[in-house]
């Protein structure tokens, strides 16, 4: 592995963290957040106002270089040199550095790390391991004890935290929201995992964001969000792992393993404000209505490329993604999830307004109600050169193949985020549209695996070509299950 700092300049970020990524070009949220792509449209329409919208709200997660900073210099719960005097000082826009330590882990002993509403900007940075798959390992963990949440922050800028590991947070009470993070501004994550945070809202209040709520945009970027769960007495809850209020970006990241317990929505992620989630696996996620993500914002466009959602499920309804907004979804698979309701569908359901349009993706082996149910909706779906297997033919685009595509498990494949190859004699190997506006130089892998490989490129997720052999074959292929690349692991 290489070890950087989070917080390093630019130059040498670029190469560790994006030496084998096509378009690395803009420092998305200031000095600790690693440079992100943003070349790729989030719609096929960018003269539209939601377009501009989305890339405008996007744009709005770039703080202010931090002018001011504290170096921490111990792992203690309080006191002088620790994380919290540096959190609770900390005005304007502000670094918080803790490439210094000596020790590996803080456990918050009296209560979360809380800022100043003066604190516009605060970043939070220690340093990263990289491996050779370009994963971000986190080399710190905050640890908030199980009885409290980690962080809030009460500016209205970003809370940006890189290379960090939050785990065993916990808000209970009335409407919480955020059980290891809470920002009432945006918040911004680079190389992090957030894991084992628990939500709880009491009577029938509302619970929102198992592991982390944000009033504003939110940015996850090489991060994992694993293992959290929100749920309610007897109310409605949003977000087994995220509630973002604003605008949801998703690159490179997994969301594994979360759960909108109760009458729970969207087990990965609610999105209330526009999504973009690119190159990134959404799987193992429960909910009772939608198991893996729940899209609102009808007046933002919202986007899905080169990204895996299987493996999902819901008690009650959609157990991949159900959206009321007009959703593009290109070169992504949606398989192998789970819903228990013939009135909408194991993979996709749009609801009115909601259009869909697909274009190089696989929907299939799906099921609801122990039948196969790939696709449903109020409006028929839009795009060209997909495979759905399970779909009412008026549904449809003419064109959809309708046969199986031989996917196989949800394995490390290579790239930082498991994903399911197509096998041998699959009809998605180059029967996809070469001229599509979302067609990316990579697969969702990324680094060296091309997104076209042979005539024209695969539909799905992944490109068959040479250098899978190494993970067909078995070498380093891990089973279908939890993401776990915390430190302690």
């Amino acid at each position: 592995m290489i070890r950087i700092d989070a917080h390093a300049p630019s130059r040498f970020r670029r190469f560790t963290l994006c030496a084998a990524i096509a378009a690395c070009i803009h420092p998305a949220v200031g000095a600790g957040v690693a440079d992100i792509p943003l070349r790729v449209a989030v719609s096929a329409h960018p003269d539209s106002s939601a377009y501009l919208r989305l890339q405008n709200a996007r744009a709005r997660l770039a703080p202010p270089h931090p002018t001011g900073g504290i170096v921490v210099h111990n792992c203690d719960d309080s006191g002088p040199g620790s994380l919290r005097e540096a959190y609770t000082q900390a005005d304007g826009n502000f670094t918080i550095d803790l490439s210094q330590m000596t020790c590996s882990r803080i456990t918050l002993t009296t209560g979360a790390l809380v800022d100043s509403p003066n604190a516009t900007a605060v970043l939070v940075t220690a340093p990263l391991l990289i491996d050779v798959d370009y994963v971000s390992h986190p080399t710190m963990t905050i640890d908030a004890g199980g009885t409290d949440r980690a962080f809030v922050h009460n500016g209205t800028g970003v809370l940006s935290l890189a290379g960090l590991r939050v785990t065993n947070g916990r808000a209970a009470g009335t409407d919480e929201h955020g059980g290891c993070i809470l920002s009432r501004g945006q918040l911004a994550m680079n190389g992090a995992v957030v894991d084992h945070c628990a939500t709880v809202a009491s009577g029938v209040s509302v619970g929102k964001g198992g592991a982390m709520y944000s009033a504003g945009e939110t940015l996850l970027v090489d991060s994992i969000i694993s293992g959290n769960a929100v749920s309610s007495a007897a109310g409605y809850s949003s977000g087994g792992a995220i509630y973002s209020k604003g605008v949801l970006v998703v690159i490179y990241s997994s969301i594994d393993g979360n759960e909108a317990a109760g009458l729970g929505q969207g087990g990965g992620a609610f999105a209330a404000g526009g999504l973009l989630l690119r190159n990134s696996t959404v799987s193992n996620n429960r909910a009772r209505y939608d198991g893996a993500l729940t899209v609102l914002a009808t007046t933002n466009y919202h986007s899905i490329i080169d990204s895996t959602i299987a493996f999902n499920t819901a008690s009650g309804m959609v157990g991949g993604i159900e959206t009321l907004a007009s959703l593009e979804i290109d070169s992504s698979t949606i398989a192998f999830n789970t819903g228990a309701s013939t009135k909408r569908t194991g993979g996709l359901y749009a609801l009115d307004p909601g259009v869909v349009t697909l274009n190089n993706t696989i929907v299939a082996d799906n099921t609801a109600a122990g039948m196969p149910a790939d696709v449903a909706g109020q409006h028929p779906l839009l795009g060209s050169h997909n495979i759905v297997v399970a779909a009412n033919a008026d549904v449809i685009p003419a064109d959809t193949l309708r046969t199986d595509p031989r996917l196989g498990p949800l394995l490390h494949n290579g790239g930082p985020t498991l994903t399911m190859a197509p096998g041998t004699g699959s009809p998605a190997i180059d029967a996809g549209l070469i001229a599509q506006p979302q067609l990316e130089a990579t697969d969702q892998r990324a680094g060296l695996f091309r997104r076209m490989f042979g005539p024209a490129p695969d539909i799905g997720s992944i490109e068959v070509q040479p250098v899978d052999r190494i993970f067909i074959d078995g070498f380093d292929g891990i089973p279908q299950g939890r993401v776990d690349r915390s430190p302690d692991h």
